[in-house]
């Protein structure tokens, strides 16, 4: 079992990105906090998380969220003839 994340998770170039939404994201509301930003495929694999990642939150766990909600995105495309997902937001007592 893990318990530091890996470096190769936090130190590449889709990390970069991630910590400049996430900073931009500070500019442009000037309220709110965000835990963590991760990327992940469709198989629950992370491919990246930004680098001020809160270590508290168990980025695994998130993973399977996250390719939990790609599966209903391609049921809705497979059941509904829909186009992709386009965007979706998971909010838990207040948390996004």
């Amino acid at each position: 079992m893990l318990t530091k994340i890996p470096k190769i998770l936090y130190k590449n170039k889709i990390s970069e990105v991630l910590d400049d939404i996430r900073y931009n994201y500070g500019k442009l509301t000037r309220k709110g906090y965000i835990y963590g930003l991760l990327t992940i495929d469709q198989d629950t694999k992370i491919i990246a998380i930004d680098s001020r990642f809160d270590r508290k939150l168990n980025y695994w766990d998130l993973s399977s969220i996250g390719a939990a909600l790609y599966g209903v995105a391609r049921q809705g495309q497979d059941f509904f003839e829909a186009s992709y997902l386009k965007r979706a937001t998971l909010i838990y007592n207040d948390m996004r």
